[in-house]
């Protein structure tokens, strides 16, 4: 359909998209749910409640917990900058709760050690991350918090064996 006053240009730019949309779908692969979360709305929905569920915690005075695999976890207590191989050192065998400063989400679990049973991720993040799925997948205990005053505690008990319980 074309618009008063420009001849044909709604029809010539929506047949040029569909067809770059169709040879991407094609080429890359990607399905057309891919496509939907990609989109600035799927984002900006996603973004929407992770504020709606900081106002929520600070409404009801939550210590900043949040449990994305609960559980209960026993071992050493250890910090790593990021879920990375070769983070934990290879002489390392018994049961690892790890403390993780940052991730993107896209990390797999288990990739610094089979031996992790518990990790505490010092961030916000998406229970439908990547990461957060693989943990429920191998049930691994699941917890994050992004206030520092509510962490330091846990910080005094790195090296030593612990229980963590979600």
């Amino acid at each position: 359909m074309a618009l008063p006053g420009r001849r044909g240009f709604a029809c010539r730019g929506r047949s040029a998209a569909s067809a770059a949309e169709r040879h991407e779908l094609k080429s890359s692969g990607k399905t057309g749910r891919t496509k939907i979360s990609g989109a600035i709305i799927f984002w900006d929905q996603t973004f929407s409640v992770a504020l709606l569920q900081k106002a929520i915690r600070e409404v009801l005075g939550s210590t900043g917990w949040d449990v994305l695999v609960p559980g209960v976890a026993h071992g050493t207590l250890m910090r790593v900058e990021r879920i990375l191989p070769g983070s934990l050192p290879s002489s390392v065998k018994e049961p690892v709760v790890l403390i993780v400063d940052k991730a993107d989400g896209d990390e797999e679990v288990k990739a610094a050690g089979d031996n992790i049973v518990g990790v505490i991720l010092l961030q916000e993040l998406p229970h439908l991350s990547h990461l957060g799925v693989r943990a429920r997948q191998e049930n691994v205990v699941f917890v994050t918090c992004e206030y520092d005053d509510t962490v330091t505690d846990v910080y005094l008990l790195e090296g030593k064996y612990i229980r963590l319980k979600f």
